[in-house]
C-alpha cells in the first residue's frame, strides 16, 4: 500500500457459486443474484452456465443479468480439459468466448491437472504446466487468462522425487503471465497437514502474479488432515487474517467465499443464503482488519525510510491501533471515530513537498475506505 495504488488489496468481495448451487437450480439465476447484490458480494465465479429455473438462458443474458444486479463475474470453473485446449480448438475458443461475453478476466475450472494426462512424476507435472503456458498465451488474444484450482492431493511428492511436491512443480513450470492458479485457502492448509513442510502463503509471496484468485474456504484443519471438516466462514481455525497480512498488497487477487456444504445448512439458519450472509460479514470483518494491519505497514514503512515525521508517525498508529482493537471487539461507531481522528491528523500534520502530499494522499484514502466499510457493518447491524 505504501507503493502505489496498484498495490493495494483487492477491495471487492465474492463468491463461487457452487456454494449455493441448489438456490440456483432452485430458484435461478435472476432471484440469486438479488440475494446476492443484497448481501454486498460484488464479484462472482460461475460454477455452470445454465439453471433448470433459467430455460433458455443465454450466455449474453446471463451476462445481462450479472449487469442488471450490479455484479462482475471474474471466472468460471469449467472442464479443465477444454480450457487448456486438449479438447481441440474448437471447445477451448468457445470457453474464451463465453467468458469474453461474461465480461470475464479469467477462466477455469475446480481441477489442477487435467484428468487425460498423467500427474505422478516430475516429467508429467512439466509438460502439465506447459500445457498451461500454451492455453495463457491463447487467452491472451482475447485478453483472458487461464487458471486451474487445488485440493490437498496436489501438495503430494512426486512418485519418481520424493523431495518434490507437485504443486512446486507446476508453480515453478507455469511461465506465462496469462496462466495463473486460484489457491484454495482450506485445501492449501489441508495439505501442510497432509504433507507438512510448507506455509500455504508463502507460495503467493514468492509468486503474487502467478495467485490471482482466492477460494476463501473456512474449515477445521486438524493434525493429519484426515478428518478436517468444511465450515462456514468464521467457524474453522484457517488463519485468514495473518494469511492475507502476508500476501495482501503484493499483488491483486480475488477473495471468492465457497463452502461446499453451504446447501446442507439446515432452514432454521436460513439455508445456504444465509451461510453466504454470515459468512460475507465475516469476511468483510478480516477484511477490514487485514486493511487496517497494511494500514499500520504503509506508517511504520514510510516513517523507518524517513519519509514520514516519527513523531506524526507515533501519533497516526496511536489512532490506528485503537480502532483495531475496537473493530476487533465489534465496536464500529467507535472505531469509526478514531480513524477520522487520524485522517484529520494527517491532513493537518503532513505537509510539504510532492512526496508529503503522496504519503498523506495514500494514508487519507486507505482509512477513508476501511470508514467505509465499517458505516457499511454498521448498517447490516442495524438492518438485522
Amino acid at each position: 500500500m505504501g507503493v502505489a495504488a496498484p498495490d493495494t488489496p483487492y477491495p471487492n468481495l465474492g463468491l463461487q457459486m457452487f456454494s449455493i448451487r441448489n438456490l440456483v437450480s432452485s430458484l435461478g439465476f435472476q432471484a440469486v443474484f438479488q440475494e446476492l447484490a443484497d448481501i454486498g458480494f460484488k464479484d462472482v465465479e460461475f460454477a455452470g452456465y445454465t439453471s433448470p429455473a433459467s430455460p433458455g438462458l443465454t450466455i449474453a443474458g446471463l451476462r445481462g443479468l450479472l449487469d442488471a444486479n450490479g455484479l462482475r463475474a471474474v471466472g468460471a470453473h469449467q472442464n479443465l480439459n477444454a480450457v487448456l485446449g486438449l479438447n481441440g480448438a474448437a471447445a477451448q475458443m468457445q470457453e474464451f468466448e463465453n467468458a469474453r461475453t461474461l465480461g470475464m478476466t479469467h477462466v477455469g475450472s475446480g481441477a489442477l491437472f487435467p484428468s487425460m494426462l498423467p500427474s505422478n512424476t516430475v516429467s508429467d507435472i512439466q509438460r502439465i504446466a506447459e500445457q498451461y503456458n500454451t492455453a495463457g498465451a491463447a487467452a491472451a488474444t482475447m485478453g483472458l487468462k487461464v487458471y486451474g484450482h487445488n485440493h490437498d492431493g496436489e501438495f503430494a511428492f512426486t512418485t519418481d522425487n520424493p523431495a518434490r511436491r507437485k504443486y512446486d512443480v507446476l508453480v515453478e513450470n507455469i511461465t506465462h503471465p496469462n496462466a495463473v492458479i486460484e489457491m484454495d485457502i482450506y485445501w492449501a492448509y489441508v495439505g501442510a497437514a497432509r504433507f507438512p513442510g510448507f506455509n500455504p502463503p508463502d507460495y503467493v509471496v514468492s509468486r503474487p502474479q502467478r495467485f490471482a484468485l482466492f477460494h476463501v474456504k473456512d474449515g477445521n484443519v486438524v493434525p493429519g488432515g484426515t478428518g478436517s471438516q468444511i465450515l462456514e466462514f468464521g467457524q474453522g481455525n484457517i488463519p485468514f487474517r495473518a494469511f492475507f497480512d502476508a500476501v495482501g498488497a503484493r499483488s491483486y487477487h480475488y477473495p471468492l467465499w465457497e463452502q461446499d456444504t453451504a446447501p446442507n445448512t439446515p432452514a432454521a439458519l436460513g439455508g445456504a443464503a444465509g451461510a453466504a450472509r454470515r459468512s460475507y460479514d465475516n469476511m468483510h470483518a478480516v477484511r477490514t482488519l487485514t486493511w487496517l494491519d497494511e494500514l499500520g505497514q504503509m506508517i511504520a514503512s514510510f516513517a523507518g525510510a524517513g519519509r514520514l515525521n516519527m513523531r506524526v508517525a507515533a501519533s497516526l498508529e496511536d489512532r490506528r491501533i485503537r480502532a483495531a482493537v475496537l473493530v476487533e471487539s465489534g465496536s464500529e461507531t467507535r472505531a469509526t471515530a478514531y480513524l477520522e481522528q487520524l485522517i484529520a491528523r494527517a491532513n493537518n500534520q503532513i505537509r510539504g513537498d510532492a512526496d508529503d502530499i503522496m504519503i498523506r494522499s495514500l494514508i487519507v484514502a486507505a482509512s477513508q475506505q476501511i470508514v467505509a466499510w465499517l458505516a457499511e457493518a454498521e448498517d447490516r447491524e442495524n438492518k438485522l
